[in-house]
């Protein structure tokens, strides 16, 4: 049986890139969660949206990322240039000739204060057999799926995942601007 356990409150939002290339870098590790969120942001009540630039290599790494809009909290603006750079992975962008190609991608990340209660995950009844990262896009579709903590058995993550990305569709996530934006979600399978 498959149930999705929480719906984060940090939101990936609307990204661009500024690369001329065949076909644009895909994320295929790397996300943020509600235990994110800096305890020092968390005090203070501070929220907002940080947009960043950063370099997506020909290997699929993360690099030299900057601020291009505050969020309001330099403890925010940098939390966030620290995940991309350490956790985002892509699947390289590919330019028109085929070959990997660098890639700069411009995104947008909404800290909004979760529920005190929504910091932890609830208690389950049993433990979850497997946990995925699903990138949602601004249709609801599943644009990538990555095994966050593995079942130990490694074709069955990858048969959940196809599974989700082919029967699972999401309500759209809306930005403060009022249109559906990609985001990112943790679902459990049990």
């Amino acid at each position: 049986m498959i149930a999705m356990a929480s719906l984060l409150s940090v939101l990936l939002l609307a990204d661009a890139s500024d690369a001329a290339t065949g076909v644009r870098a895909r994320l295929v590790e790397g996300g943020i969660s509600n235990s994110d969120y800096p305890v020092e942001a968390l005090a203070a009540k501070q929220e907002g949206v940080a947009t960043v630039r950063y370099l997506i290599d020909t290997k699929g790494r993360t690099s030299r990322c900057s601020v291009t809009s505050s969020s309001g909290s330099a403890v925010l603006d940098a939390k966030t240039c620290a995940i991309v750079e350490q956790r985002f992975r892509y699947q390289p962008a590919t330019g028109t000739n085929g070959k990997a190609a660098d890639e700069w991608r411009t995104q947008r990340i909404a800290w909004r204060l979760p529920d005190l209660a929504a910091l932890s995950d609830p208690p389950a009844t049993e433990p979850a057999r497997a946990e995925f990262m699903l990138e949602i896009d601004t249709k609801g579709e599943v644009m990538s799926c990555r095994v966050r903590q593995s079942s130990g058995d490694a074709a069955w993550d990858d048969r959940q995942c196809r599974a989700i990305g082919q029967s699972q569709t999401f309500k759209p996530r809306i930005g403060p601007d009022g249109r559906a934006v990609n985001s990112l979600v943790l679902f459990r399978v049990r």
